[in-house]
This record gives C-alpha cells, structure tokens and sequence, in this order.
C-alpha cells in the first residue's frame, strides 16, 4: 500500500504559500477501495477503483484546492472508465458546482468539466473544499479522498498497459488553507502529482502476479 492524498479548488488565492507543499496522487483498488496502491494487475472483465488523495504539508492546516484534468491511455477495445453520476467528487471536497464528464478517445480518455468538450486548457475538474472559516465538516486529514472513479477492463482483451495521470493543473497553482480561521485559500507552485497503472493480463496464471505493486507512474514537480 502506499501514501495517498486529494484533490481540491478554490476562488480568490491569498497570501502565496512559503514553502509549504501540496500534492494529488493516484492509486488503484481491486477491492473497491478498501486497500489503495500504485499499480494494479488484473484479469480481462475485472473492475479497478481508481482514487485521488491530496497530501498537505504539516505547516499547513488543510489542503484548499486545485482544477486538474484526469487522464488514462493505454485501453484496449472493451475498457471503460466510469463516474458516478455527474460529479464524482467526494464530500467535503465537492464545495461549488463542478459537474464532470468522460470524454473517449482512440484508446484514451479523459475526466474534464462537463462543458469542456473542447479540451480547453482553462477549464478542468475542480475538487474544492470549502474554508476552515465557513465550513462545519472542514477535513484536516492528510492524505484524503478527494475523487473516485472506476475503469472497467473488457472481458476477453489482449495483455495491455494502462497508465493514469492528472495534468493541466490550473495556472499552475494548488491551494492550502494556512489556519483553523482561513477564509480563503494560500496559493503555492511548490506542489507534484503522481499517476497510478493497470496491467492487464489474460488467462489464470495471471493471477500470479494480481496484488504486485510499486511502480510509480509520471511523477512531476512545480
């Protein structure tokens, strides 16, 4: 298992953050949910959970926000990456409307605001909690579960890789609330991301390797 953190977004930046650092993380669950990792073998027809979990550093009193498109590549013929409804945010980070869709492509798809069929870069998913100030269920809680999905694997597929990762985060910037009585949240460019992978292998002596994980998927820093 590893660390695992979330996602959040938020309207007027204050004061920039020093040095304080932010972060939204990937992973995969096999057992819808209960148990997170980096990656994930399964077999052809199987169901992977796919959460995003922000960090904060311990300096900060929360993790405020940030608006991020959701990626994967790599499907065979048959896979299908799944929303609940439309707005897959998990509560409290589901502050301000932010309805999402899955856009398909060629073996590709990607999980973007409900109104950006054209891939703009301005737009994006924002998974947003609302400010320790005004809110009653705030969430201090490092590393938390800010977004959930789910990627169905086609029955009958060939042996394939598919690799998850966030990108285009909005200007740049993700926001932490700085303290217990913050009402609006501290932008910071010193954040990083990390992606999650789903390897698909067909026929029972797969299962040998089920359960493997480790590998670390398109880690960036800012």
């Amino acid at each position: 298992m590893t660390r695992i953190f979330t996602l959040v977004a938020l309207a007027g930046f204050g004061a920039p953050l020093e040095a304080d650092v932010l972060g939204l993380d990937m992973v995969v669950s096999t057992d819808g949910g209960v148990t997170w990792s980096t990656s994930a073998a399964v077999l052809p027809g199987s169901v992977v959970t796919v959460g995003i979990f922000a960090r904060h550093d311990a300096s900060v009193y929360g993790f405020a926000g940030a608006v991020v498109r959701i990626n994967g590549t790599g499907l065979a013929a048959g896979d299908l990456a799944s929303i609940t409804g439309v707005d897959s945010r998990r509560f409290p980070f589901n502050f301000g409307a932010s309805n999402q869709a899955v856009y398909a492509s060629a073996g590709a798809f990607r999980i973007d605001n409900i109104a950006d069929a054209g891939n703009s870069a301005s737009i994006g998913v924002s998974i947003t909690q609302r400010d320790p100030f005004s809110a009653s269920n705030y969430v201090t809680l490092s590393p938390c579960l800010g977004y959930q999905f789910t990627v169905a694997i086609g029955a009958g597929g060939p042996e394939h890789d598919l690799a998850l990762f966030l990108d285009q985060v909005k200007n740049g910037v993700m926001t932490g609330h700085r303290f217990s009585n913050s009402n609006s949240g501290s932008g910071t460019t010193d954040w990083s991301v990390t992606g999650a992978s789903i390897h698909v292998v067909p026929g029972p002596a797969s299962l040998a390797v089920v359960g493997l994980g480790g590998l670390l998927v398109g880690r960036r820093r800012r």
